[in-house]
């Protein structure tokens, strides 16, 4: 059974096996090692780890994505809302102190 070191905060840790490994948030651009390779290498390059790269499936990125349209949509909504009744209470109150001054004219 292979043992594995992987770089963490640019130290070697390990050896772990492929078990041990799974605890662990492997990247694409992780460096790896096991005894018999000639160098490190990145885990995607490593087939028996490349199983273990956290990566979201591509459901997750378009699921994210829509909530970040919907919570931009709810603010804008919200936003422009706020400012169609500030409008609306404006210009009812500037209405009514034209009709208060009109009919003050016409009392006098």
């Amino acid at each position: 059974m292979k043992r594995y070191y992987i770089m963490v905060n640019d130290k070697p840790k390990g050896p772990f096996t492929i078990d041990k490994l799974k605890r662990y948030k492997l990247e694409k651009d992780t460096m790896a090692y096991y005894i018999g390779m000639p160098e490190w290498s990145t885990v995607e390059y490593i087939s028996e780890l490349n199983e273990l790269l956290h990566v979201q499936p591509y459901i997750f990125n378009q699921y994210k994505k829509r909530k970040q349209l919907l919570v931009a949509g709810l603010f804008f909504l919200i936003f422009f809302g706020l400012a169609f009744l500030v409008y609306i209470i404006y210009s009812n109150t500037v209405i009514a102190n034209r009709t208060l001054e009109s009919s003050v004219h016409l009392i006098y």
